[in-house]
């Protein structure tokens, strides 16, 4: 007994080679876009956090104070602003 295999002819054989190739070059591609996106999203979350922190940074409260004293005219808006950072 022997099987009947059907055989690939070489032109459809390169065919399905060639395909092969492009689809792991698509792989290959969108992974690294992938991988690129990954690593923007985790940037802007440090930056996020790094805002987040300065937001209630005593040393910005600080700043601000400094220019209300140094600013009569506006002092009290200053001084706001400050606060907000306490």
């Amino acid at each position: 007994m022997s099987p009947n295999f059907p055989i690939l002819p070489d032109s459809a054989a390169t065919i399905l080679a060639a395909l092969g190739l492009i689809a792991i070059i698509v792989y290959i591609v969108a992974s690294a876009a992938e991988m690129r996106a990954i690593r923007r999203e985790n940037t802007i979350r440090e930056l996020k956090a790094d805002v987040r922190a300065d937001k209630t940074s005593d040393k910005l409260a600080d700043c601000y104070s400094a220019v209300a004293h140094g600013d009569p005219a506006d002092c009290d808006y200053w001084d706001e602003t400050a606060e907000l950072f306490k």
